[in-house]
């Protein structure tokens, strides 16, 4: 039985000397967010503005990011309020975005039926 489903907003893009990037958007809520380790920044920064996204060690790694710092995703610049350590590495090579932003992103945007 399943006690709780959150939802997720799975994409792949490129940049300029990345060809693949992973980004997940994520509530505030979600686990990959409130069960990782922090390594910079706070988990209560998540979701705070449209432009801001959390980095996976590796992600951080070879983008060349700290926290404070602008990463190109895409063809956006976002600005990277976190530094996390996940339980698997696919998801330590990700970027972390707030749902909305990433629906806006992946023009996924949510559909009145």
């Amino acid at each position: 039985m399943v006690a709780h489903a959150s939802p997720v907003l799975f994409g792949i893009v490129s940049s300029e000397g990345h060809p693949i990037i992973t980004c997940f958007g994520v509530t505030a809520a979600d686990a990959r967010i409130q069960k990782a380790a922090w390594l910079q920044g706070d988990r209560a920064s998540f979701a705070k503005h449209d432009d801001d996204v959390v980095l996976g060690t590796r992600a951080a790694e070879f983008l060349s990011a700290k926290l404070g710092s602008q990463v190109q995703i895409g063809h956006a610049s976002f600005h990277v309020v976190g530094v996390l350590k996940t339980a698997n590495g696919f998801e330590d090579g990700g970027v972390f975005m707030p749902l909305a932003s990433a629906q806006s992103f992946f023009h996924k945007q949510e559909r009145r039926r």
